[in-house]
């Protein structure tokens, strides 16, 4: 179950990866107070908060965490996903070709596990957990694949060569 904002947030702030709220506050220069009234989930006298995070504090808290938990709590309340782009390394034509067959294997791997589940005409969470792994993975390949092959964009027409007729 996908967090909401708020709860990712809260969350986020708690769990900063490099010493908590206490540290996060101090990277922001925010109060220590502050920012935990800001990342709370509710007032102790069950009224709603009165402190909120401004935008650019949203935006810097993201950076400084280095996490998609928030982004994906933002794209689960519009149903849709999040998901990191690769770092895609230079590469020749053969590994450009190993790519295109290694997104066609994985491409394979997401329908047979669609199939698997589907066999006995239900589908339980394992193998809905199995299909959803397989088929992030097969995205994965293919945004992979589509930013190697951004990498090789030029800016300039090309010339294209004429085939000798033989």
């Amino acid at each position: 179950m996908t967090l909401s904002p708020q709860d990712a947030m809260h969350k986020l702030v708690h769990e900063y990866p490099h010493g908590g709220l206490v540290a996060l506050a101090a990277r922001l220069e925010m109060p220590q107070q502050t920012l935990r009234n800001k990342a709370s989930l509710d007032r102790p006298d069950g009224e709603p908060r009165n402190s909120h995070f401004r935008l650019d504090e949203v935006a810097r808290i993201n950076r400084l965490c280095n996490s998609l938990a928030l982004a994906q709590s933002f794209a689960a309340d519009v149903g849709a996903v999040v998901m990191r782009l690769p770092e895609v390394p230079e590469c020749g034509d053969a590994a450009l070709l190993d790519m295109v067959l290694t997104n066609n294997d994985e491409y394979g791997q997401s329908c047979a596990a669609l199939r698997d589940a589907l066999a006995d005409g239900e589908v339980d969470r394992k193998e809905f957990s199995n299909f959803e792994r397989e088929t992030f993975e097969s995205v994965r390949t293919q945004l992979e694949l589509l930013e190697r092959v951004r990498g090789m964009v030029v800016d300039r027409p090309r010339r294209r060569l004429q085939q000798v007729k033989r």
